[in-house]
């Protein structure tokens, strides 16, 4: 059997063993590397004979200013309208998926560091754009793969894999501990834990699950790092000026990527940023006798927004929605995400305080904490909507593509009046005990069961050493059929 494996910039070391293992069981691997640096540790790390052939993803980059210069524009365009035919999608949709090509699409996060490409002519980004996805295309069609894994899903891959039928798996966080699953689509689930959750919900349970809810533990231990004051900033803006350096001297800093220092003034405002929100939040005790609908910012621009909710990820929106929709005595608590501080403006957070009825929740004050004195949770996507299912609270679900949106208790909704209905049939006739029940025990029993636990995974993200034991028990639950 023929195996395409991704390697980007993330478990470098747990992705080359995975390949070494399947090549041990006689399967022919290959390589789609983000760069030539991945290439060069392919071969620093692996035996030349454990894997068919590397391929790199990308070629244009480097000279795309020379190349572009060449280029006629109209013949751009002409081949990205041949390539939107042939995939059936807009390309624009998929480039607002991308940090630097959609930068204009990232209106949550106005102060994230800009990026060159960001600011490229259209036909510039188009030509970039297409580079990368004939390239994987061509990687594809050669070593003509059954199966292809990676960490990170690709938009590229992914529609190419759709294409050509290709089964196309991503490791994923089942959101509850130090679980996993193999994704088999764009939106973070599989076909098992899809099917679970319709059979579950037509299904009602009185039993207590046997498994127990967990908080992430990548995600424990990462914001259990963070600081904010003026010695840690100061450290912070140090080693961005120390990695900066390095890359000069080592000369590996990605051309066309974020501008030089780009992330000191992000570094700098996170201190400004988290001590304004601090300033103006509330604690608990001002809510003891309220009612109110908690709603977490999200971190972007990671996956949970662009990629995972491509339809629908203006955050202001939804805040504007839900408050339009409250009664008087209710009121909206917006938490900041730990890691965020800085990438939004002080503006960002002025409008969202200037509306009569939201209040910003003490950052130092757990999440869970919020939660369990809610009315509602009111998320697009992320894992607030699993933890608000696991204590039991109704979930305004503005994401497509949630998993919750199977559960009883969760509403997806697509617009404002969705959400004022919803809000208005829950204020007249609460979930009740046997419902919240229903939800809480079908998502973990589902999740559960279509994840496996991987304990050493969450040491090795950065690592390029290569680890048997998760990536043994990774491949236990590859599903090929």
């Amino acid at each position: 059997m023929n195996v395409l494996i991704h390697i980007s910039a993330l478990q470098k070391g747990f992705l080359m063993t995975l390949g070494n293992i399947l090549s041990k069981k006689k399967n022919k691997v290959y390589y789609l590397c983000r760069d030539t640096n991945v290439q060069k540790l392919l071969l620093k790390k692996l035996n030349k004979k454990s894997y068919e052939k590397s391929f790199i993803e990308e070629s244009v980059n480097d000279q795309i200013n020379k190349i572009f210069k060449i280029k006629n524009k109209q013949k751009i365009i002409n081949e990205a309208k041949e390539y939107e035919k042939k995939y059936n999608i807009n390309l624009s949709f998929l480039i607002g998926k991308d940090r630097a090509l959609g930068r204009g699409y990232l209106l949550n996060v106005d102060r994230y560091p800009n990026i060159i490409r960001s600011n490229w002519e259209k036909e510039k980004k188009f030509l970039y754009f297409l580079n990368i996805l004939k390239n994987i295309e061509k990687t594809i069609l050669l070593s003509k793969p059954k199966v292809i894994l990676s960490i990170s899903r690709s938009y590229f891959i992914s529609l190419i894999a759709k294409k050509y039928k290709i089964k196309y798996l991503t490791l994923t966080s089942s959101r509850i501990g130090n679980r996993f699953y193999w994704s088999d689509n764009d939106f973070n689930t599989n076909k098992i834990l899809i099917s679970k959750l319709k059979v579950t919900k037509k299904n009602s349970t009185t039993n207590k699950s046997k498994y127990k809810y967990a908080q992430i533990i990548e995600s424990k231990k990462l914001h259990a790092q963070i600081r904010y004051g003026i010695k840690n900033i100061f450290i912070d803006v140090t080693k961005e000026f120390i990695k900066e350096i390095k890359q000069i001297l080592r000369n590996n800093r990605r051309k066309n990527s974020y501008y030089l220092l780009g992330w000191v003034p992000v570094r700098i405002r996170k201190y400004f940023a988290y001590n304004y929100v601090l300033r103006n939040s509330k604690n608990l005790n001002y809510f003891k006798k309220k009612k109110f609908v908690y709603i977490p910012l999200h971190l972007e621009p990671e996956i949970a927004l662009i990629g995972l909710s491509p339809e629908f990820n203006n955050t202001l929106e939804m805040i504007t929605w839900v408050s339009k929709s409250l009664p008087a005595e209710y009121s909206i608590v917006v938490k900041e995400q730990p890691f965020a501080y800085g990438t939004r403006s002080l503006w960002f957070y002025k409008t969202l305080i200037q509306m009569p009825n939201v209040y910003f929740a003490n950052p130092k004050i757990h999440p869970w904490e919020w939660i369990k004195n809610s009315f509602c949770v009111s998320t697009i996507t992320g894992t607030a909507a699993y933890e608000a299912v696991h204590f039991k609270k109704p979930v305004i679900s503005l994401g497509k593509n949630q998993i919750v949106n199977y559960l009883k208790t969760v509403k997806y909704c697509s617009n404002f009046s969705d959400v004022n209905n919803f809000l208005k049939n829950i204020l007249k006739k609460y979930p009740n005990s046997i419902e919240f029940n229903n939800s809480k025990q079908n998502l973990i029993n589902s999740i559960f069961e279509s994840s496996f636990e991987l304990n050493k995974y969450i040491q090795t993200y950065n690592s390029t050493e290569l680890d048997d034991l998760s990536a043994k028990t990774a491949i236990k639950h590859i599903d090929i059929k």
